[in-house]
């Protein structure tokens, strides 16, 4: 994304926001490293035009928590968490990881059950909200 024609074609199509580091795209290949980079260097690039949403969301609660202060600090507007893959989380731990990293700023809940084997039920949500 080294200011390339085609975000800037998006922003000035009215895009209001890009993901950084999705699961969509290759986001899940990406070190925790190549994630802030990439993070930065959108906000750097475009982040007075649109908002940055830094895709920090982890399995792992610990990992999580760390992603999400350096997408902070590299001045990353909001956060995108998935819930824990592959761990079958109870709804006490799906609070317990919600309620870990949203206290540090903004942050997307991104609930996709078919890649994380796990739909997050609405007691989840009411619970953090």
């Amino acid at each position: 994304m080294a200011h390339d024609a085609g975000s800037e074609e998006e922003i000035e199509g009215g895009a209001e926001g890009v993901i950084v580091g999705g699961t969509t795209g290759e986001g899940h290949l990406m070190s925790w490293d190549e994630h802030i980079m990439l993070i930065g260097h959108t906000v750097n690039c475009f982040g007075t035009k649109v908002k940055v949403v830094g895709n920090t969301g982890s399995n792992s609660t610990r990992e999580a928590i760390h992603a999400t202060e350096q997408g902070f600090a590299v001045g990353m507007h909001a956060a995108l968490h998935i819930n824990p893959y592959y761990g079958k989380t109870s709804t006490e731990g799906l609070i317990s990881h919600f309620e870990a990293v949203l206290p540090m700023g903004p942050t997307i809940i991104y609930n996709v059950p078919s890649r994380t084997g796990q739909d997050i039920p609405p007691a989840v949500i009411e619970a953090v909200s």
